[in-house]
């Protein structure tokens, strides 16, 4: 006996061919939309404001009138230069050097970030550079120092990146 095509298969005792349910994936897709949205909302990326120097073409020219503050983080400690000269510390090496457990003095860095707007409340910027081998960490924690105070109080807003030394 000859049968209809669609009725062939059922013969040989084949199941029919399942069809593709999409529901319970829209279903899915539906909740996860909103959940991701809300989420998104309370996530923050922060910044950190740093100004980098500009590059141009002949010498750099840097006007007398406009005192500089330049810090520089080595592996022995923080070096603190006010208008080209360096600040001395208590012993030969850099002008605030590691703490005895291997620590950056950073209460020591605001304390001198202080005294020198002390000494000239016009200064805003202070140049920071670091030895290639100084952690990343470190690096923020010397911009938070200079920037401003546990009150709150601004010392040094404008950090400028300088090249490493």
């Amino acid at each position: 006996m000859t049968r209809k095509p669609s009725q062939r298969s059922h013969a040989y005792g084949e199941s029919p061919k399942p069809e593709l349910n999409l529901i319970p994936m829209m279903n899915l897709i539906c909740l996860l939309i909103p959940f991701l949205l809300l989420s998104a909302a309370f996530i923050k990326v922060a910044v950190i404001q740093v100004n980098q120097p500009s590059i141009t073409p002949g010498p750099a020219s840097v006007p007398s009138d406009d005192p500089r503050f330049t810090l520089t983080i080595t592996d022995q400690g923080y070096q603190i230069f006010v208008d080209g000269t360096k600040l001395e510390g208590r012993f030969a090496g850099p002008t605030l050097p590691l703490l005895p457990t291997g620590q950056y003095d950073d209460n020591g860095l605001r304390f001198m970030a202080r005294e020198i707007k002390r000494q000239d409340p016009t200064k805003s910027t202070v140049m920071l550079s670091a030895e290639p081998d100084v952690a990343y960490e470190q690096l923020i924690d010397a911009m938070d120092a200079v920037r401003e105070t546990p009150d709150s109080e601004p010392l040094f807003p404008d950090v400028v990146m300088a090249n490493s030394i």
